[in-house]
């Protein structure tokens, strides 16, 4: 099936082509904001509780040295860089958000990083991935609003909507870091919708 009949076609082709020349000056000043306050964030929260706790889990997996995680001098795999510098990115709860209900950077920049990283992608590529992902995840989610309640229906659910979209965005720009093109996209697409999950149950047992 063609790529542009299906509304995940269109996605992944939007995600796969989009050049940073042709983002608007306004929305590239955003992104540029986004990504330096969610790596503000990672930094932050170096040392503290939540990053002694994943750097334990990620030392003890050990792994092929790809990609950067902050607070550790070597390098981690693209999987286990995106899992650090991912909790740290809102363990603070200083990351941006979005409604409804949308943490959008804390979820996308983190993996861009990782597989930028690991893939030696030029600058402008890394900020035209992170663009276009952080589209897709407010456009996902937003999709998923309300009216009547103008909150979100997966928060109705209980559901986590920045998990849930923002699994699908993340892998989206990851498989366009990694070369793949329009018809790798959609497939990169397809396997996060069938993995993406995210339930609310912890936060209702804290009491939150």
């Amino acid at each position: 099936m063609a790529l542009h009949v299906t509304a995940g076609g269109r996605l992944a082709r939007f995600i796969a082509e989009l050049e940073w020349t042709s983002v608007p000056p306004a929305i590239r000043a955003t992104v540029g904001d986004h990504l330096l306050d969610t790596i503000g964030c990672i930094l932050a929260a170096v040392g503290g509780p939540s990053w002694s706790a994943v750097m334990r889990t990620v030392t003890a997996e050990g792994g092929y040295p790809q990609a950067s995680a902050a607070g550790f001098l070597g390098r981690v795999t693209c999987r286990q860089a995106a899992l650090v510098n991912g909790v740290l990115a809102r363990s603070l709860e200083f990351d941006d958000m979005v409604m409804p209900d949308l943490h959008p950077s804390g979820v996308v920049v983190p993996a861009v990083l990782a597989v930028g990283e690991h893939g030696s992608a030029t600058g402008e590529t890394v900020l035209a991935a992170t663009a276009a992902a952080l589209e897709a995840l407010v456009r996902l989610g937003r999709a998923g609003c309300d009216p009547r309640s103008r909150t979100s229906r997966f928060l109705l659910r209980g559901q986590d909507v920045s998990a849930i979209c923002g699994t699908v965005a993340a892998a989206a720009a990851a498989a366009r870091l990694m070369g793949l093109d329009a018809q790798g996209v959609a497939h990169a697409i397809g396997i996060a919708v069938t993995i993406a999950a995210g339930s609310l149950e912890a936060a209702a047992a804290a009491g939150r």
